[in-house]
C-alpha cells in the first residue's frame, strides 16, 4: 500500500509539471486543476468483454475516480507541512527504481533461452496450472450475404474438411464473403467467435458438438465449423499453455539468477571488508 501512495504521488507530481498542457497526440476527456485526462489513458485500463452499459459506467466511474484523486492530492500537498516523512520514503522508493532497474538489465543480459525440452516437461508435470477458464475452439467462421451463390456447395465443403475442400472454401470466401476467419491452426476464445454470430450460443449448446452451424439474419447467412473443441476444467492444449510456460520458467530464472548474484554481491564485500559489524555492550 505505501509503494502504491508513492508511486501515485510520483504520477501527480510529474503531471502537475505540465499543467494546461496538452498532448496534440491525445484526445483529453477532462481536465481538472490543469491535470489533464486523455482517451488512450482509458482505453488502457478497459477491461474486455464488457458490454456497452457497463463499459459506459466504468469509464464514468474512473473518471470521477480520477478527478478526486487530483483533487485529494492538492488539498493534501496544501495541507502537509512536514515533508521529511515524504521525502524519506521518496527517496527509499528511488533507490528501489534505481536497484529494479540495474538487476533488470542484469537479468535480460544472463537470462538463458527456454528449451523446447524444458518446456514440455513443465507441461506434462504441472498440468494443474494450466486449466481452462473459458471454451476455446478451431475452425472456420464465415459472414456472408443471403444471395450470394453455391451455398448449399460452400456447406458440402464446410463438412467435409480436407485440403482440396479448403481451398476451394478460400477462394469462394474471397470472391463472395462479407468477412471470414479460417482459424483450424490457432486455438481461439468461443466468446470472440460467438459475438459474430446473431444468435449467440451457450458454448454448451450440443449444436456445437456436431460441429457445424448455420444461422441467418435478414441480410446474411453464417456458417460456423468447429473442428476443434476444448470446455472449461480440462488442461489447455500445449500451444496455448505455451506462453504461461514461458512465463513461469523465466520467473524461475530470474529468481534464481536475482538470489545468486545478491548473494555473491554481499560475500565479496565481506571478503573485500566493506561491510562492517559493530559490537553491541
Amino acid at each position: 500500500m505505501r509503494k502504491e501512495i508513492i508511486i501515485f504521488s510520483f504520477l501527480l507530481l510529474a503531471s502537475s509539471c505540465h499543467k494546461s498542457s496538452f498532448d496534440s497526440k491525445k484526445t483529453p476527456v477532462m481536465e481538472v486543476n490543469g491535470e489533464v485526462l486523455y482517451q488512450e489513458d482509458i482505453e488502457k485500463i478497459l477491461p474486455e468483454k464488457l458490454s456497452d452499459t457497463d463499459s459506459i459506467a466504468f469509464v464514468e466511474n474512473y473518471k470521477k475516480k480520477w478527478a478526486i484523486n487530483v483533487l485529494l492530492f492538492e488539498k493534501a500537498d496544501e495541507n502537509i507541512k512536514s515533508s521529511e516523512k515524504i521525502d524519506k520514503l521518496t527517496e527509499e522508493y528511488r533507490k528501489e527504481l534505481i536497484i529494479n532497474e540495474y538487476q533488470q538489465g542484469l537479468i535480460n543480459q544472463n537470462l538463458k533461452n527456454i528449451s523446447q525440452e524444458e518446456s514440455q516437461d513443465v507441461y506434462e508435470k504441472e498440468k494443474e496450472n494450466f486449466i481452462l477458464d473459458e471454451p476455446i475452439i478451431k475452425g472456420i467462421y464465415i459472414k456472408l450475404p443471403s444471395n450470394a451463390p453455391n451455398q448449399e456447395q460452400l456447406a458440402k465443403w464446410l463438412t467435409e474438411i480436407n485440403d482440396v475442400s479448403l481451398e476451394h472454401i478460400e477462394k469462394y470466401c474471397i470472391k463472395y464473403a462479407s468477412s471470414y476467419n479460417i482459424f483450424m491452426d490457432s486455438w481461439t476464445l468461443f466468446y470472440k467467435i460467438d459475438k459474430l454470430l446473431p444468435q449467440h450460443m451457450d458454448s454448451n449448446d450440443p449444436m456445437l458438438t456436431r460441429g457445424f452451424i448455420t444461422q441467418k439474419d435478414s441480410s446474411y447467412r453464417y456458417f460456423l465449423r468447429i473442428t476443434g473443441k476444448c470446455s472449461p476444467g480440462t488442461v489447455e492444449p500445449y500451444e496455448i499453455a505455451q506462453q504461461k510456460i514461458a512465463n513461469i520458467l523465466a520467473h524461475r530464472e530470474k529468481t534464481h539468477f536475482i538470489n545468486e548474484f545478491q548473494d555473491n554481491l554481499y560475500n565479496n564485500a565481506l571478503k573485500k571488508k566493506k561491510i562492517t559489524f559493530f559490537n553491541k555492550k
